[in-house]
This record gives C-alpha cells, sequence and structure tokens, in this order.
C-alpha cells in the first residue's frame, strides 16, 4: 500500500506570544532594555554556542551603521560562546549598540522592543521555536537556510532566509527590512 505521512511542525501559543498579550509596548520594552526609541532594532534570542553565531549578526550591525543605518541589536541568551561575541563587541566598537540581556524567564518584552528578529545558526537549527515566537508576535525574520527556515519564512512576506555563514547576504536580507 502507499504510506501516508503526515508532517506535524513545532507550534507557540499564539495567545501568548501575541503583542496584546506582552505587559509592555515597543517603547517601553525598548527603554527596559537601554534602546533608543528611534532606532531599527535586530535581535536575537538563542543559546550562546558556536552553531548560533550571533557574531555573525554582530558583523552585519557593524556594516548597516556603515552604511548609515541607526540599528542596534538586542541578544537574548546565555552560554559558553557569550564573552567571545561581547569580545567582538568591543573589538568592533560596538558596545553601545549591541545590548546583552541574559537569558529571560519571559522573551515576550525583547521580542516586543525588536524590529526584525534575526537567527544566524549554521548548524544544528530544525525548526525554531525562538522564531516562531517572533513571529507570533508579528516580527518579520531573517534566518539562515538551515533546518526548516525555508517551511517558515515566505520571501518578502514575512522575512528572508539567507546562506548560513554568509553575512554580506544577511546584510543585505537586513537592508531589504
Amino acid at each position: 500500500g502507499t504510506a501516508v505521512v503526515t508532517v506535524i511542525h513545532n507550534g507557540v501559543d499564539t495567545e501568548h506570544f501575541s503583542t496584546d498579550r506582552c505587559r509592555l509596548g515597543q517603547v517601553e520594552a525598548r527603554k527596559q532594555f537601554s534602546l533608543s526609541a528611534d532606532s531599527i532594532v535586530l535581535g536575537t534570542v538563542a543559546q550562546f554556542r558556536v552553531e548560533k553565531a550571533q557574531g555573525d549578526l554582530v558583523k552585519a550591525v557593524q556594516a548597516l551603521r556603515g552604511r548609515g543605518y541607526h540599528v542596534q541589536a538586542l541578544l537574548v541568551g546565555d552560554g559558553r560562546e557569550r564573552a567571545s561575541v561581547e569580545s567582538l563587541v568591543r573589538e568592533r566598537g560596538l558596545s553601545e549598540h549591541v545590548r546583552f540581556v541574559g537569558q529571560l524567564d519571559d522573551v515576550r518584552p525583547a521580542l516586543a522592543a525588536m524590529d526584525v528578529f534575526v537567527l544566524t545558526s549554521v548548524a544544528v537549527e530544525t525548526f525554531s521555536n525562538a522564531a516562531l515566537e517572533a513571529m507570533s508576535m508579528g516580527r518579520p525574520s531573517v534566518l539562515s537556510d538551515i533546518g526548516g527556515a525555508r517551511e517558515m519564512i515566505i520571501d518578502g512576506h514575512n522575512g528572508y532566509v539567507y546562506m548560513p555563514g554568509n553575512v554580506a547576504e544577511l546584510t543585505r536580507q537586513l537592508e531589504k527590512l
């Protein structure tokens, strides 16, 4: 006989991850994380591990700032690679523009503060719950083309995908938004 296969994707509670259920609006959330009210906030939520490659977002922020965009980054999470990403931020002179907020029990205020959600993974990504949570809160997303990213993103509609590790392409996709 013919096999029947059903794919059941990860899901998130879209009532919980919604802007109207978040206790903070964007203005208040930005104040909480010491972000400028008038900047474009690019953010990510991920453990600081080599495969998450948050340094790629830092490099994209530097490139966008060099092109005259008033961008800042909000990095949520903790882990063994955090110190090396913090060093990269200092080396690139971006300490005023990149916020590290550690692990949060409730990521909704951080997502509310963001204009764009970014996932820079270069390996070991399946179907990102963090991306789904951001999308549930109405954030356009730029995801590395790994795991289920192409199943989540409709290019130009809710975000873009880019080749993992390609900072120039990541920067171009972010610039579109």
